[in-house]
């Protein structure tokens, strides 16, 4: 029982740590379409 609690523990950081890189990847291509877009223009 244990062993599986921590293996779950395990994987909802890992989960946590996706959406973080999810949310930082959204961010820098949000930020290089507005350079490309200041360019543009």
């Amino acid at each position: 029982m244990q062993y599986k609690e921590r293996k779950y523990k395990k994987n909802m950081r890992k989960l946590e740590k996706l959406k973080i890189f999810e949310k930082l990847e959204i961010v820098q291509t949000g930020s290089a379409n507005i350079k490309t877009l200041k360019i543009n223009t």
